[in-house]
């Protein structure tokens, strides 16, 4: 699958389970690829990056920020490989799960 394909789905998934998805949410001067909130006016709960190629480390900062400014919950989507890249970066930030 490829980044849109990802992010259809994660905002699908979010429609059918009534989470209130938003593609394309604004983080200040960036955007988070798709958002889960409580309510349609909220603020995020579950933020969503998908890190298929590209900046790795840019991701997981935006991740980070929505983290440190919501409270939500980070969730990188990514292969294999940048999953174990992503834990050298994330050890001691977040608690890594690996899925």
């Amino acid at each position: 699958m490829d980044h849109e394909s990802i992010k259809d789905v994660l905002y699908r998934i979010g429609q059918l389970q009534g989470k209130n998805p938003v593609k394309e949410y604004p983080i200040e001067d960036k955007r988070l690829d798709v958002v889960w909130r409580r309510t349609p006016r909220s603020v995020p709960y579950i933020a969503f990056e998908i890190s298929l190629k590209g900046d790795l480390y840019a991701d997981l900062i935006k991740l980070k920020h929505a983290y440190d400014l919501w409270n939500t919950i980070p969730v990188l989507v990514t292969t294999k490989e940048r999953a174990e890249e992503a834990e050298t970066w994330i050890n001691g930030t977040f608690e890594f799960l690996n899925c």
